[in-house]
């Protein structure tokens, strides 16, 4: 009976040894598994660079420049000279100024071409012409002194000039039907400073309908 109780002993012994292998093994495969791939580490980002921002001025005229320009100007007349350096302008009221043209001058002569005796519209920055624009009319803002059949004489900046009033004049009361005198008015002149049409003011005309 001892070799049977050695026997039993052997396989017990053989039965224990497998299931602690077995749990090795189990506990091995659950075990987590931590390594270092490299095509798969994390880095912080860079810090974005930062692009320079443009500085940028508003001028008169609501357009942006990205460097400080004078401010623009912009008047209305009838040039008087003209050659490639510059170009001399004559206002409705008096006086004259002469422009300096460069190759930065901006032209458009839709409406007639650029020439002597020709109506305007110039800006300007300082003594340099920016652009220059044609017209067949140009606009003239003042305040009636008296309105005869022929002529209305007006006044603006402290100038009082009177125009003569063209073939086909006609004046937009737009209902206003009170006197003209002290009244705001918008001149619409030709080149040879003759009334096309005049239009009482809109701020007058609102406030004279309240």
């Amino acid at each position: 009976m001892k070799w049977i109780k050695v026997l039993i002993g052997v396989i017990v012994l053989s039965v224990a040894g497998g299931a602690g292998i077995a749990v090795g093994m189990n506990m091995k495969e659950e075990r987590p598994v931590v390594y270092s791939d490299p095509a798969e580490t994390i880095s912080a980002p860079e810090a974005k660079k930062e692009e320079p921002v443009a500085s940028y001025t508003v001028n008169k005229e609501g357009g942006q420049s990205k460097t400080a320009n004078p401010v623009i100007r912009e008047t209305e007349g009838k040039v008087t000279a003209l050659d490639k350096q510059s170009i001399t302008v004559s206002f409705p009221f008096g006086g004259s100024e002469t422009f300096k043209l460069t190759n930065q001058t901006v032209v458009e002569d839709f409406s007639l071409p650029l020439k002597k005796g020709v109506l305007v519209e110039l800006k300007a920055s300082g003594e340099e012409a920016v652009k220059i624009e044609t017209e067949r009319t140009m606009d003239v803002k003042a305040v009636i002194v008296s309105d005869e059949k022929e002529s209305m004489k007006v006044e603006a900046n402290g100038t009082t000039k009177s125009f003569t009033k063209g073939h086909f004049y006609r004046l937009d009361r737009d209902g206003y039907r009170g006197s003209l005198k002290g009244v705001p008015v918008e001149l619409d002149l030709d080149e040879h400073d003759k009334i096309l049409s005049a239009e009482l003011d809109d701020e007058f005309l609102d406030g004279y309908d309240d």
